[in-house]
């Protein structure tokens, strides 16, 4: 279906593609939050963005930072993405590397019939103005959130409509969520209030 560009100067909350949310404007400053092995992070800087990557599964930020070692602008973080401040735990599948703080996220989703055991880490949780506020940009203009925490991007979002600061635009990637009771339009619910569109609607 075609997609409706919003209006200059519109906010946009979507869960398009990340070449959708960079066709509305440069990008100058991102955070990826659920950075996995780097490919947006990676993309963000082939356009000129310093990105903020958040990755707190060990593998993944070990990889993360192998496929963006010696690259300029991108700093990464070791922390979870929450709605609350604190701890928690971090829970992952082999040879999934899917990874949540939420234990009802499905730690290998795309490989239901490998048997393995789930393993948890423990890692630092952060709530969006709490990040913001240890990356140093609470004051910064943020052109770009991208967002896929397993489970947890709802949460994180009506949480950001709540305190922000807020972003340009938003890029979410929901999976399942209807399974946990997580529905994608009270994202868009607590997004719309702050002005953000999407693109679809």
């Amino acid at each position: 279906d075609a997609v409706d560009r919003p209006q200059e100067g519109e906010r946009v909350s979507t869960i398009e593609e990340l070449e959708y949310a960079l066709s509305l404007g440069p990008v100058r400053v991102a955070v990826d939050a659920g950075a996995h092995f780097g490919a947006w992070t990676k993309r963000l800087l082939s356009v000129g963005a310093f990105v903020h990557a958040i990755e707190p599964c060990p593998h993944n930020r070990g990889r993360l930072r192998q496929e963006t070692g010696g690259l300029d602008g991108v700093r990464i973080y070791g922390c979870a993405l929450s709605d609350a401040d604190g701890e928690a735990d971090l829970y992952t599948g082999c040879p999934s590397t899917v990874a949540s703080i939420d234990p009802r996220w499905p730690a290998h989703e795309f490989a239901a019939d490998y048997v393995a055991p789930q393993e948890k880490v423990r890692v630092e949780t952060l709530r969006w103005s709490s990040f913001c506020e240890v990356a140093g940009l609470l004051t910064t203009p943020i052109d770009l959130l991208k967002l896929d925490c397993e489970g947890m991007d709802a949460r994180i979002l009506a949480d950001l409509a709540r305190t922000g600061p807020f972003p340009d635009r938003v890029v979410a990637e929901f999976g399942a969520l209807g399974s946990l009771g997580v529905e994608m339009a009270d994202a868009h619910l607590a997004l719309g209030g702050l002005g953000f569109v999407h693109p679809g609607a």
